[in-house]
């Protein structure tokens, strides 16, 4: 095995003692892990016997529960296809297995909680957006893989923290790998996000595009849950898109570039702000106004800066209402940082695209232009060189940074592959992605799948105005799409997603469960209108209805029948819609959710604060 590779299939050997993890590789290396006390050692003596035996394609995580530790493994894997001659997979299975055998007794809310827990857990890895590789740096551009290319550490140490989603969880390999024990062939860095790898011919030329997208574990959760920038200048809903090329037959010479990477980031408005979830369609954007922002932006900026370059910050929020408001906020504290190195452009997308006029977003791109020429894009050759360098990264952003902010990124992702395939021998000086009909086509499907993956992870639907990513224009059917996303969306926000970012914060290690502790699960009462309005409010529209269908004695009484109802529901929607936080599904593991000026990467323990 590679110093920098991970066992890809293993043998699981499950005893009443050990879980024991022996490699198919010639080596045939093992790990053991003791159910009763957790310790975990390489090479370790092991029981024999079995009751069970399982094939893995890696280890996830461990997880503590009330119950203990639970051990969560990868039992099914897709292939995606290669880049860079590495195999890339997506998680398609796995199973979660505890370590204890019911020896320590459980209050049944601690049981109750644990079922809890357990569904939490399932329904973050039933996402099907989880992808790794045994050899190849997933959570790194390949810009930032070439200046690493005489690192020998093994994959885990040279992941990009940001990107290693499962790291939280391989916490207990990673603190019990040491130079003597190197757990190393055993931890497996997962991101979560969307990988997507397609064979492509354009003129006779045949090579590899590929879509990578990570999303950050960082400031991790759901649309209305977390919003803004924290204390330690992480912002939620970050997305690192890489967008890959590769020439697939070798080139006679080997200094030139054979592949290319163009790279672009996405996050939230990076000031202090919050939408507090209330049953209204659109909660208002409270901006909070604090001289605590600078310092939290000039930390964001200055990570930014530091791995990607120069920043070309496009915000595409409205510049009127409340996303004005917020558009403004950003504007200041832009102003007020004054760093030469952030080009800030102000793009109202809504009011410049009005009556689906989304050829102007071209005035978008020309704006910067300057910018993005002086930008370029990474190339390597085939002997993993560098040869040309992308010395800035365009950071986008809308309200949600999903909708938007897609259809800006492919618009800046074909222009730069058009670039680099013009260089590829792919297209003439004078053709563009467009003028390869076929290409195209895949290009539109790759970049609106890409949109769904991160607009379902953060919003749970697909992306809206993905009919103008996949068609190159916008259509009715898609305004109809965009309406019934919207109103899912509303849905979920509302009564869904408090349950979603409890699960989130439980894998990212936001919160930590602290057996024997109080239960952080169990409601309080939450008043009469929650156990009565929804009722009443029900039945008041189902005899409304009645009333119509049935024959009544006179007119008078229909109208008296009708409005009798129609005032039952007019007052209940009124007190829901005053009353709004009494009705919504609100996060119950952190509280109170800490979404404008505090830290939320630091670990919770029932309430409590400590530092990783």
């Amino acid at each position: 095995m590679s110093s920098q590779s991970v066992h890809d299939s293993l043998n699981l050997y499950i005893s009443p003692d050990t879980f024991t993890f022996e490699a198919q590789s010639s080596n045939k290396q093992t790990l053991v892990i003791y159910r009763d006390t957790g310790d975990v050692k390489l090479n370790g003596p092991y029981t024999p016997r079995h009751e069970e035996e399982l094939l893995v394609y890696g280890i996830f995580g461990i997880v503590r529960l009330n119950a203990g530790d639970h051990l969560i493994v990868i039992t099914e894997r897709e292939s995606l296809g290669y880049v860079a001659n590495n195999e890339v997979y997506r998680v398609k299975g796995h199973r979660i297995l505890p370590f204890t055998r019911g020896n320590r007794a459980l209050a049944q809310v601690e049981k109750n909680d644990d079922e809890q827990y357990l569904a939490m857990i399932e329904a973050v890895l039933g996402l099907d957006n989880f992808f790794f590789s045994y050899s190849y740096q997933l959570t790194q551009s390949l810009q930032r893989q070439s200046k690493m290319a005489t690192d020998t550490r093994p994959l885990w140490q040279k992941a990009d923290d940001r990107f290693f989603y499962n790291k939280h969880l391989a916490t207990k390999l990673i603190d019990a790998s040491s130079p003597q024990h190197d757990l190393s062939g055993f931890i497996l860095p997962i991101i979560c996000g969307s990988v997507q790898i397609s064979p492509a011919n354009i003129n006779g030329k045949f090579f590899n595009f590929a879509l990578i997208a990570r999303r950050s574990r960082h400031r991790n959760g759901t649309r209305y849950h977390s919003r803004g920038i924290d204390e330690d200048g992480n912002v939620s809903n970050y997305v690192e898109t890489e967008q890959l090329a590769e020439v697939a037959e070798p080139l006679a010479d080997r200094s030139r570039p054979n592949r290319w990477s163009y790279v672009q980031t996405r996050g939230s408005v990076p000031v202090f702000w919050k939408q507090n979830v209330n049953v209204q369609y659109t909660p208002t954007i409270v901006v909070e106004e604090t001289g605590r922002l600078l310092d939290s932006f000039k930390k964001h900026f200055a990570e930014q800066e530091a791995i990607y370059g120069n920043q070309i910050a496009v915000n595409l929020v409205n510049k009127k209402g409340s996303e004005g408001r917020l558009g403004t906020a950003y504007t200041q504290i832009v102003k007020q940082l004054g760093d030469p190195k952030i080009t800030y452009t102000w793009f109202d997308f809504h009011h410049e695209c009005r009556n689906m006029r989304w050829d102007r977003i071209s005035n978008l791109i020309d704006s910067i232009a300057p910018q993005l020429a002086q930008q370029g894009y990474t190339a390597l050759d085939r002997d993993g060189r560098l040869v040309r360098n992308q010395t800035s990264v365009v950071r986008t952003n809308c309200v949600d940074c999903l909708d938007r902010t897609n259809v800006v990124q492919s618009v800046l992702a074909r222009r730069a592959l058009t670039l680099q395939l013009r260089e590829a021998g792919a297209l003439t000086e004078r053709e563009t992605v467009e003028d390869a009909v076929v290409f195209e086509k895949k290009f539109k499907a790759v970049w609106a799948d890409h949109a769904d993956a991160i607009s379902i992870q953060y919003s749970g639907t697909p992306a809206m105005k993905t009919d103008f990513t996949r068609t190159g224009k916008r259509t009715t059917q898609g305004a109809l799409a965009d309406l019934t996303y919207s109103i899912t969306r509303y849905v979920r926000n509302n009564f869904m997603d408090g349950s979603r970012q409890d699960a989130f914060d439980l894998v990212t290690g936001v919160y930590e469960v602290r057996p024997g502790g109080p239960s952080p699960l169990v409601e309080g009462d939450r008043g009469w209108r929650y156990r009565t309005l929804p009722y009443l409010l029900m039945f008041a529209l189902i005899m409304l209805v009645g009333g119509f269908l049935l024959p009544s004695p006179s007119r008078s009484s229909q109208l008296l029948y009708t409005l009798f109802f129609l005032a039952i529901i007019v007052f209940c929607v009124y007190d829901i819609l005053k009353h709004g936080r009494d009705f919504v599904d609100l996060p119950r593991l952190v509280k109170p959710r800490r979404t404008v000026g505090d830290a939320i990467n630091g670990r919770i323990s029932n309430g409590l604060q400590k530092k990783d």
